[in-house]
């Protein structure tokens, strides 16, 4: 009996056992059913990760592709502002050329212009000589026909 009795005993611990595994079941039931939950939450978050990262890449994309084409059109204007900037050089000495040339007729035509001066002053008093000296002479005639 005595046996017996420890066998019931036995068998109660056993049955309390299984009661507390049983109890620790669900709770591990509940625990497991948590992890999933955030599995599931990990697993929205990678994707919405991803989705980000899609988008900045694409975005990215986007910015490289305008930085080319301003880096294109910035190469492009330098090109032309050489190319303006050649353009002016050559208009700035050929109106330099031009300016001496233009010079050097002016002074000509300053000389001439001089001379015709000189030569009509020259004239002109030569003139007026002339007409003193016949005016002297209409009247020394004018006197001697009197």
């Amino acid at each position: 009996m005595e046996e017996q009795n420890k066998l019931d005993q036995i068998l109660d611990l056993v049955k309390k056992l299984d009661s507390k595994i049983s109890s620790h079941d669900v709770k591990f039931d509940s625990i497991d059913k948590r992890f999933d939950s955030i599995d599931k939450r990990f697993d929205s978050i990678d994707k919405d990760l991803q989705e980000f990262r899609e988008s900045v890449d694409v975005r990215f994309d986007a910015v490289d592709e305008r930085f080319n084409d301003l880096e294109n059109r910035i190469g492009s204007m330098e090109n032309k502002v050489d190319g303006l900037e050649n353009k002016v050089d050559e208009n700035y000495l050929s109106l330099s050329e031009q300016i001496k040339e233009n010079g050097k007729k002016i002074d000509k035509l300053d000389k001439k212009v001089d001379m015709l001066d000189k030569r009509d002053f020259e004239d002109s008093s030569t003139q007026a000589k002339d007409i003193i000296d016949l005016k002297k002479r209409v009247t020394a005639l004018e006197k001697q026909a009197a």
